[in-house]
């Protein structure tokens, strides 16, 4: 279930990936982006700054999903996309696991970071990043693995690789805020 989840979010949503606007530095700073508690799924997260949340009612694998707005053909539209499922595996099972379904799905996929990483609450999790095809355009993602309570999470930030950059910082700000009950 969570291979499906990885592998979804991984895909993202068409549509155009949209970068932030620079603000002047004599500009207030922005407004606070509201905090998203699921209660359900037993986690909480603050999305990156301009992302709205969509319905994935139609998606069993996927817990949560936000985008910024805006649509164009052939491109993937900057995502936020959290899969939560049951497992009876560890942290490293599960990156092992990733690893080989992210080589198997995507044959040119390269890595561009693997490491454990301590979120601010004391929270074990490993991000895992990488740039590779999808329908036609090379993809960059960051994705943030837990496992607690019997629960995978899988946070993954996706656009295209050429604006990635720009959305680095907000994507691993989004994953530091994320608590799990």
């Amino acid at each position: 279930m969570i291979a499906l989840g990885v592998l979804l979010a991984l895909a993202g949503c068409s549509g155009e990936a949209v970068p932030s606007a620079s603000m002047p530095s004599a500009s207030p700073p922005p407004p606070t982006v509201p905090r998203h508690q699921d209660q359900q799924a037993g986690f909480a997260l603050t999305p990156p700054a301009g992302f709205l949340q969509v319905n994935t009612a139609d998606d069993p694998s996927v817990t949560a999903m936000f985008t910024l707005p805006g649509d164009g053909p052939n491109t993937v539209r900057a995502n936020l996309t959290i899969s939560a499922a049951p497992t009876k595996v560890d942290l490293l099972a599960l990156i092992a696991s990733s690893r080989r379904l992210l080589r198997t799905a995507f044959p040119d996929y390269q890595s561009t970071v693997d490491e454990p990483i301590t979120l601010p609450g004391g929270q074990q999790g490993w991000l895992l990043g990488g740039v590779y095809t999808l329908r036609g355009v090379r993809a960059h993602n960051l994705q943030l693995f837990l496992v607690a309570h019997h629960t995978s999470y899988v946070f993954t930030g996706l656009t295209t690789e050429t604006i990635f950059r720009e959305f680095d910082k907000p994507f691993r700000e989004a994953f530091n805020s994320v608590t799990v009950q």
